[in-house]
């Protein structure tokens, strides 16, 4: 279910990035908005939108294969960001819809 969850301050949100992958790439243009949250409060539902977000954007920007990679590893992502297991789930339950409409939406063109 949906519920609020308080994010990690910067420097620990910058380590946990570095440990999920510290690729350039990721630290250029994929973390910056995560990173401009820390420590604030929000929903799940509200983490799910900008993950969806911040994923389209980087892709566009970068158009390398790291965006592919990353495409893979979105919903880990989530675990990255959210420690209550039950917004985790949620969040990724939101961000898997929204991954498959953007990939159908795509290949649709």
């Amino acid at each position: 279910m949906d519920g609020e969850i308080t994010l990690p301050g910067r420097d620990e949100m910058l380590g946990r990035f570095m440990k999920f992958c510290g690729a350039r790439c990721l630290r250029d243009h994929f973390y910056p908005p995560f990173l401009s949250l820390a420590g604030q409060t929000i929903y799940g539902s509200q983490l799910a939108i900008t993950i969806g977000m911040s994923y389209t954007l980087f892709s566009l920007r970068t158009n390398t294969p790291a965006a592919d990679l990353l495409a893979y590893r979105l919903l880990d992502f989530v675990e990255v960001l959210v420690d209550d297991k039950g917004v985790a789930g949620f969040t990724r339950e939101l961000l898997s819809g929204q991954l498959v409409n953007t990939l159908l939406a795509a290949a649709s063109r």
